[in-house]
């Protein structure tokens, strides 16, 4: 509770996109930027894990659709995909949303370091690929706080905009709480 406003989100150090994000009636915009720069891209980050007694709170597999307009260098988070599944339930839902999304959307995955990270995007990819599905992956770079630094730069630049749907003031809230502690970040590495 601050100040006797019991809606009130904290705030987190990196994001604010409650104050940055132009945000977009899906309706109007039909959900897609268009023209012959923009390109789509739907970033993974993996888990496998429903909630169970002894893990109640695992982490969520979070794909976000971001289109980037290379002529205006605008971004446009369309569409985030959060939910928690067993190793094989995970597998077919990214394949059914790789589907849907269509062969314009790259699938795009955090490949993790180590033999297990390899072996487990190869898996996925092999999978995608076998449907026809344009896949690519990338082992991050620096900190996932540098990495958020970028997204969240453009966001407070006004170069990013995210269109309304039942997903948006999930990815706010957590967006607005990354860094703390015990709090899930699995959207946050998705854009970032």
């Amino acid at each position: 509770l601050l100040y006797g406003d019991w809606e009130v989100s904290e705030g987190g150090e990196i994001y604010r996109p409650r104050e940055w994000v132009t945000v977009e009636n899906e309706r109007l915009v039909d959900g897609r930027l268009s023209g012959p720069k923009v390109r789509r891209v739907r970033h993974w980050d993996l888990a496998a894990s429903e909630p169970t007694s002894s893990n109640p709170d695992p982490d969520y597999t979070a794909g976000l659709l971001l289109a980037h307009d290379r002529a205006s260098r605008r971004f446009r988070i369309e569409h985030v995909e959060r939910f928690r599944k067993t190793p094989g339930s995970t597998k077919d839902r990214i394949a059914t949303v790789a589907a849907r999304d269509g062969d314009a959307v790259l699938q795009h995955f955090e490949i993790e370091p180590g033999a297990s990270g390899k072996l487990a995007y190869d898996e996925t990819v092999g999978r995608l690929t076998e449907l026809g599905i344009r896949v690519g992956g990338k082992r991050p770079t620096g900190s996932k706080e540098v990495r958020a630094v970028v997204s969240a730069t453009a966001m407070e630049n006004g170069r990013i905009s995210v269109v309304s749907g039942e997903w948006t003031e999930t990815l706010f809230d957590e967006l607005e709480q990354f860094g703390t502690t015990g709090v899930h970040d699995d959207q946050v590495d998705a854009l970032s």
